[in-house]
């Protein structure tokens, strides 16, 4: 059994809704079975990017040589800076601050092998995508919730946010096929 839950969402200033900021921050609990991986007493991460990356593990293996996150951790506690990389790959990456959490995620004969610190635990693939797809929804739903976000007028933000969402819905649609979604 997996529970993986966004806690208190919330913008960077923490006062209420908040158009120009792009990230949204809050609280991550991640257990499989008796085992805990991330706790409210954790800290604060920068939700949103911990999505993205948590759902590209649903494809790829995630470890500090191997990322998914590239200059950033899985679970980052920033990740304020968003610059387009190679465009014919349509790559990006998120940078933030030197902290956050960075489980490794490898995928074994259709399980997913969890490992952070001495913590470890094995999970089906279909439930870590499930778990993923509804952790995604909720951000999702916290993002559609809040006032619509400000025109970014620096022209290298701008397109950092784009490639953002273009890859946030189409990681979403991959985890979608891999639970047999249309």
């Amino acid at each position: 059994m997996i529970s993986l839950q966004l806690l208190h969402p919330h913008w960077i200033k923490n006062s209420g809704d908040d158009p120009s900021d792009q990230c949204a921050h809050g609280f991550i609990e991640l257990s499989i079975g008796e085992t805990q991986f991330i706790s409210e007493s954790d800290g604060e991460w920068t939700v949103s990017a911990a999505a993205l990356f948590l759902l590209r593990t649903v494809n790829s293996n995630h470890s500090a040589e191997d990322s998914v996150a590239e200059g950033n951790f899985l679970v980052p506690c920033c990740g304020f800076s968003i610059f387009p990389g190679d465009p014919e790959e349509e790559d990006f990456y998120i940078l933030g601050c030197p902290n956050g959490l960075d489980p490794t995620i490898c995928h074994t004969n259709g399980m997913i092998h969890i490992s952070l610190d001495e913590k470890s635990a094995y999970i089906a693939l279909t439930e870590w995508a499930q778990a993923v797809l509804s952790f995604s929804d909720q951000v999702q739903q916290f993002y559609d919730s809040s006032a619509p976000k400000d025109t970014l007028e620096d022209e290298l933000d701008r397109a950092g946010w784009q490639f953002f969402w273009k890859d946030w819905h189409r990681q979403r649609q991959v985890v979608r096929s891999v639970l047999g979604y249309l």
